[in-house]
């Protein structure tokens, strides 16, 4: 899709013909697919784009983490604040959301790494909101956050959740 609104025709499109049972045969749908998008796109398209990312029942995907690894880089890159959102929602209703943290949180250090310094807020909001979660999935987050190095975009990143730490975090930051 050339243009923001044949790429939210193509994957209504996509989900029209999956919740009718039609056979779809399509590759796996990657990040780069977003940036033809200009606006932040609605959110029934984030929705289902994600949905098809991380892999729904007949609709091929990426296996893991790589299909995670094209969410967070449409979360950096392409997503506004409902795609941060939505993603962060979706990992923590994910069944296995404790153990998906640490490589979600492995793969957002190296995204925000290669981020341009005016879409650093995203990732931020992304943090944040995947922050609500529940004990098991908080604390994973932090055991993760642990571990990141602190870089200039890490530390930027970061700020957004900072005052969510615990004093020890917070001087790191």
């Amino acid at each position: 899709a050339a243009t923001q609104e044949r790429l939210v025709i193509a994957i209504d499109a996509l989900y029209g013909r999956y919740e009718f049972g039609d056979p779809v045969n399509v590759t796996p749908l990657t990040a780069d697919l977003l940036r033809a998008c200009t606006d932040e796109l609605p959110g029934p398209t984030i929705d289902r784009f994600v949905d098809f990312v991380v892999g729904v029942d007949e609709v091929p995907s990426l296996s893991e983490p790589d299909n995670w690894r094209e969410v967070i880089k449409a979360v950096c890159l392409y997503f506004g604040t409902a795609g941060a959102y939505t993603v962060a929602l979706a990992i923590n209703a994910h069944a296995d959301g404790e153990a998906l943290v640490p490589t979600v949180m492995e793969l957002l250090e190296r995204q925000v790494a290669e981020t341009p310094d005016d879409r650093l807020f995203f990732a931020g909001v992304f943090l944040d909101r995947l922050m609500d979660a529940e004990d098991p999935i908080w604390h994973a987050i932090l055991t993760a956050l642990d571990r990141w190095s602190v870089t200039p975009n890490a530390r930027r990143v970061v700020a957004e959740v900072r005052h969510r730490l615990d004093d020890a975090r917070q001087a790191r930051w």
